[in-house]
């Protein structure tokens, strides 16, 4: 993917982009399971990097899937980050990944999948557990409250 993208160049385009961060994101998740969590984040901060690139090209026309693979590698980033002890790295990740994931919420409406719900559910779940870590037992409570409201919600829906 990496030699057609230089052979590319600046017509290299967005669905060949955006694969290859999945392809970084399926490595960075290979190595954080391996315990390779530099090389994880290394990864990781790569295809963000190529996520980024492709929000600012398409600005108003950032489609929701592509929102989604963006939020998706900002938490798993802030996961490894976890697990190497970056408190305030994986809340910031955690953060950013929320951000983007209820912007996809507030725009679709009631027309906005399960799947998508569980994800922010789970977002929430995990930064109120490095909260928890962090000491700050208050903001954890209300991401916890959070994601237990939006599983609920979820269940009534079902």
């Amino acid at each position: 993917m990496e030699a057609i993208r230089y052979e590319l160049g600046e017509a290299w385009p967005i669905p060949l982009r955006n694969g290859l961060a999945r392809v970084l994101q399926n490595r960075g998740n290979a190595k954080s399971e391996g315990g390779d969590l530099a090389g994880a984040i290394s990864d990781y901060d790569a295809a963000i990097t190529l996520c980024e690139a492709i929000r600012d090209e398409l600005g108003e026309a950032w489609s929701i899937p592509l929102r989604n693979d963006f939020a998706a590698l900002l938490r798993n980033r802030g996961n490894a980050k976890l697990e190497g002890g970056d408190l305030a790295g994986t809340i910031s990740d955690y953060d950013a990944a929320v951000t983007v994931m209820e912007a996809i919420r507030d725009e679709l409406g009631e027309a906005w999948p399960i799947t998508l719900r569980k994800r922010l559910a789970y977002t929430l779940e995990n930064r109120g557990n490095a909260k928890t870590r962090g000491g700050d037992v208050a903001g954890a409570a209300t991401d916890h409250n959070a994601a237990i409201n939006m599983r609920e919600a979820t269940r009534s829906r079902l």
